[in-house]
């Protein structure tokens, strides 16, 4: 609805409206907040989290699409009272803008432009949010296949200039930092499908939209699989067979040209 008001209507721009225009129903502490909280990555910011969690009515804050100096940042936050300037720049496939044509892009000249963009985003911040915490938040998917993801910009972003010796990215007032669609994906499921969630009964109908939207989107990723009556299924970062002892004992002969060359 946030899109369509905003006449918006490209794919990056109605997910962004969807989810985030949703998210706001929620409390900081229980929506957004907890997001940030359990999701960025690189270098967390729970001090300046700490003191947003009791933030009240910040939905009345967050601006779709502001125009600033002819860009439009997706998400545009500012705490006046605890002084915090925050701008989530939301990616679909990670592509440089809402453009259809450029959402699967995988070209160099690609990221070096979606790495100004955050530098962009990030001069904003310094221009408009002068005597506050100035927070950049790149918001795209983790590596799957071979598009260009989260990571990938962060890291391009950060990266040193070697002719330069110096950092491309911009003034270190500006905090840079990455959440990907899949981590906020588990984490929601995980927090609904706790017995003792923080979300009452109208709030986790919200959240259960929410994930059915990013089921949709392709945001839940690999969920294990059975084979032959085997789970595998993910601890921390492995994937492994549960219940079942491997043996590599065997009988047959290993012939060079069947098995092997």
């Amino acid at each position: 609805m946030i899109a369509e008001i905003k006449n918006k209507w490209q794919n990056e721009d109605l997910l962004t409206g969807h989810f985030f225009g949703n998210l706001r129903y929620l409390p900081f502490n229980k929506g957004l907040g907890f997001l940030l909280k359990n999701c960025i990555r690189e270098k967390q910011i729970d001090d300046i989290l700490d003191r947003l969690k009791n933030v009240d009515e910040w939905e009345n804050n967050i601006e779709f699409w502001k125009k600033i100096r002819k860009k439009e940042p997706d998400i545009f936050l500012i705490f006046e009272k605890e002084s915090v300037a925050l701008i989530i720049e939301v990616k679909y496939w990670s592509g440089l803008s809402s453009a259809e044509d450029s959402a699967n892009s995988k070209s160099d000249t690609d990221l070096i432009e979606r790495t100004n963009q955050l530098i962009e985003y990030g001069n904003l911040l310094i221009e408009k949010a002068r005597d506050k915490q100035k927070i950049l938040i790149l918001l795209a998917q983790k590596n799957i296949y071979d598009y260009i993801d989260a990571r990938s910009i962060y890291i391009d972003t950060c990266e040193v200039d070697k002719a330069s010796s110096k950092k491309r990215i911009f003034s270190n007032e500006v905090m840079l930092r990455y959440m990907t669609w899949q981590d906020i994906y588990d984490v929601l499921e995980k927090q609904y499908n706790n017995e003792n969630s923080f979300w009452d009964k109208y709030q986790k109908v919200i959240i259960s939209d929410l994930l059915e939207l990013m089921l949709k989107k392709g945001f839940a990723g690999f969920r294990g699989f059975e084979i032959n009556g085997l789970s595998v299924e993910k601890n921390d970062e492995l994937w492994s067979f549960c219940d079942y002892e491997f043996s590599f004992i065997f009988n047959e002969k290993i012939n060079g040209g069947l098995y092997y060359e």
